[in-house]
């Protein structure tokens, strides 16, 4: 299928409403008890209408009154996660709620901010709000600027409860109110370049480039191709109709003589696995654990990053099972990418996966899978302020937005919270499963100290929980270990009493271990285990308080490695961990390790030349470490003692590489990936489809990957369907 040559059209006006309705308020008897919040000390607000602005709004340039906005926060986790927090003293229950977007920030990027909106959107609709309107730059109009992101953005918005967006322009002043909701922007549509800046104007030709056939595709008449044109081409239909556009002549002169079927050839069934940017050599390992076992596995690379992320024209979707695999982070070597994270976070490796799934969807994908090895937004998830009950609150959040974007099956691995698979992905049209990594590691390391260690013979292996919060999971492993250890398991577990200052906050302390009964034995495998370690802080005081009672075998295992991302600081925490008398450190491959030092000399040279720093700088930098997380317990020791345990730490480097283990988790992942074409698949909002059903692809049950529309197939040839009402 071609684009039929296109005859020139005469400049048209239009006028667009700057509104898009996307839900119906809510019945009061909907509304939540409870909200994703945690305490303080702000007295009640409450108004008609409550505004809320994120980050990237000029509260100043907008002169907005501070009696008049409401209160919220915003945090990045060390981990990437973002958090947004609105005051629970806020009166939210029954009101109309204002939510302004803006994407200018000095340290945020626009992808972080919108991320926000989204969470204060959930926040509000979780607390009970009964109307939610979105404002919105008008760069984000998914009619005046038509790109797949900005039509993503509105599902998702959609998905987080939002009523309504209100789309403004440069000269907004920060207020919603009747008067500028139902303004509408002029709109000309025109083969010439836009010359007015004050008003807005859709090229023509640019439009038909964003929905017709690439033109290296138009030859091969590639199903993808044809699938993706017909299913924008519907989008944008019903998002024109939703802002009370009269598009039916641009749509005729754009599109006389353009052929309005879809030809499905019968083909066996692929299986193709889409690589993102976070993760890469995990997901060439997943794809490696699949041909395994025996399967036909095709891997593509995505191209481009965050909302700019695109499936390679090459890989055949149509009809296949897609499995996107993304984490939550860069590669640590990665400088420009590792400083571009510590400023924002994960949200543009959330917005890809997004990117990837929708596309997927939309190029008739009959089932997408997402392996996300770490959970997104598992570090700010609180199960005790969800009004749902035991569900992470914004991992939640993600499951609905990852379901509007086409996901149908979410795996993960060793969930920080253990309620989050209980609820976030057990919708209608998405699931959730995980990987149970620290039994998987922890296994392989007890069969290996049964089998070849001699303390095994003296001594018993206990199990370290690092705080309370893993009690439960550490009962799991203890149950699970028994199976393989025996009596050689010790029943007497070591609870470690952790204590933050706040939520926010990214350190904590262990006060104390509980020993149990038995005391310390010389002669016993001590095992740490946690789920995720961010700083290492956490680890290293019980490993301490471990050596002070007397332990002298220690490992650790940490599924998810979120140690710090700067290359040198990296280095310094894990030498830390074989200074405090670690014997073996253990991670999963869930975020990727990056390259270890050889020795003390490596460690400088390697870091003076990624930064350009002289290697004397890089010297200072690490002394300074020392002193900070170290050194700082030698007030009572000399200057000697002083440099013969700095010599003894720069010793650890040379051990780095022997006493850090990578356990994949490939095989696991790969175990649990769903082949099964999923029952709730239809090709969304298809123009047309092919009368001929023989040629119509088909799963190997028979069953039609591609659901009929309600209406319209004639027996003599083909015609357009009539369109859902609903947008998605």
């Amino acid at each position: 299928m071609s684009p039929s040559k296109q005859t020139s059209v005469e400049p048209q006006q239009f006028e667009i409403s700057r509104l898009l309705t996307l839900n119906h308020n809510r019945s009061k008897n909907k509304f939540a008890k409870k909200g994703i919040f945690f305490k303080t000390s702000d007295e009640l607000i409450s108004s008609k209408f409550l505004n809320f602005y994120n980050q990237g709004c000029p509260v100043k340039t907008w002169q907005i009154d501070p009696k008049k906005v409401a209160r919220n926060s915003f945090k990045i986790f060390s981990t990437g996660d973002p958090f947004a927090i609105i005051s629970p003293d806020i009166e939210i229950t029954g009101e109309n709620i204002n939510i302004h977007a803006g994407v200018e920030h000095a340290n945020y990027s626009p992808l972080a901010l919108l991320y926000e909106a989204l969470q204060l959107c959930r926040c509000a609709y979780e607390q009970g709000a009964e109307k939610i309107t979105i404002a919105l730059p008008e760069q984000f109009h998914p009619v005046l600027c038509p790109n797949d992101f900005n039509i993503l953005l509105t599902k998702l918005f959609k998905a987080s409860g939002a009523n309504k967006i209100y789309f403004y322009d440069k000269s907004y002043q920060g207020i919603l109110d009747e008067t500028n909701v139902n303004a509408t922007i002029p709109l000309t549509v025109s083969d010439q370049p836009n010359s007015n800046a004050l008003l807005y104007q859709l090229n023509k030709n640019e439009l038909l480039n964003y929905l017709h056939l690439p033109n290296e595709q138009a030859n091969s008449a590639n199903i993808d191709s044809q699938v993706m044109h017909f299913t924008r081409k519907s989008y944008l239909n019903q998002l024109w109709s939703k802002v009370n556009l009269n598009h039916s002549n641009l749509f005729d002169n754009f599109y006389n003589n353009i052929t309005s079927s879809i030809h499905i050839p019968e083909q066996e069934q692929t299986h193709i696995l889409l690589c993102c940017q976070a993760n890469r050599p995990l997901a060439e390992k997943i794809a490696a654990a699949l041909r395994l076992k025996g399967e036909k596995v095709k891997l593509s690379y995505t191209e481009g990053q965050g909302e700019k992320a695109i499936i390679p024209s090459e890989a055949n979707i149509a009809g296949a099972v897609v499995t996107i695999i993304q984490s939550t982070r860069p590669n640590p070597d990665n400088l420009v990418e590792t400083a571009e994270y510590q400023k924002n976070g994960a949200s543009a490796y959330f917005f890809e996966a997004a990117m990837i799934a929708r596309q997927a969807h939309l190029r008739g994908a009959a089932k997408i899978n997402f392996i996300n090895p770490y959970q997104f937004n598992a570090r700010s998830d609180k199960a005790e302020n969800n009004p749902k009950g035991k569900t992470g609150a914004y991992v939640q959040q993600n499951g609905l937005l990852l379901e509007a974007a086409g996901v149908n099956q979410v795996i993960t691995a060793e969930c920080h919270d253990n309620h989050t698979l209980s609820g976030a992905y057990t919708g209608k049209k998405i699931k959730g499963t995980a990987v149970p990594a620290l039994i998987s590691i922890s296994t392989e390391l007890a069969t290996n100290w049964l089998n070849e260690s001699k303390q095994a013979t003296k001594g018993q292996l206990r199990l370290v929980t690092p705080d309370a919060g893993a009690t439960k999971r550490t009962k799991e492993l203890v149950l699970h270990l028994q199976n393989i250890l025996g009596k050689k398991l010790s029943e007497s577990r070591i609870l470690g009493e952790k204590q933050r200052d706040s939520h926010q906050d990214d350190s904590a302390l262990i006060n104390n271990l509980n020993v149990g009964d038995i005391g310390i034995n010389a002669y016993d495998q001590y095992l740490i285990t946690d789920d995720e370690t961010a700083t290492g802080s956490t680890l290293c005081q019980a490993i301490i308080n471990l050596k002070e009672n007397g332990a002298k075998n220690i490992s650790v295992i940490v599924v998810h490695n979120n140690m710090p991302l700067d290359w040198l600081l990296r280095q310094l925490c894990l030498a830390r961990f074989l200074y405090l008398g670690v014997n073996n450190l253990h991670f999963s491959d869930t975020q990727e390790m990056g390259s270890l030092a050889n020795n003390y000399d490596d460690l400088i040279q390697t870091y003076a030349q990624k930064t350009s720093l002289s290697t004397s700088a890089v010297e200072e930098q690490v002394i300074s470490w020392f002193k900070e997380n170290i050194s700082k317990d030698f007030s009572n020791k000399t200057s000697n003692y002083f440099n013969q345990e700095l010599t003894r730490f720069k010793s650890m480097f040379n051990q780095l590489e022997n006493k850090i283990t990578v356990h994949s988790l490939a095989a696991e992942f790969a175990s649990r990936v769903s082949k099964k074409p999923s029952k709730s698949h239809s090709l969304e909002n298809i123009v047309s489809l092919p009368t001929n059903l023989k040629n119509f692809y088909a799963n190997d049950r028979g069953m039609l990957l591609f659901s009929l529309p309600q209406s319209g197939i004639k027996e003599d040839g083909l015609n357009n369907t009539i369109l859902p009402s609903k947008l998605g």
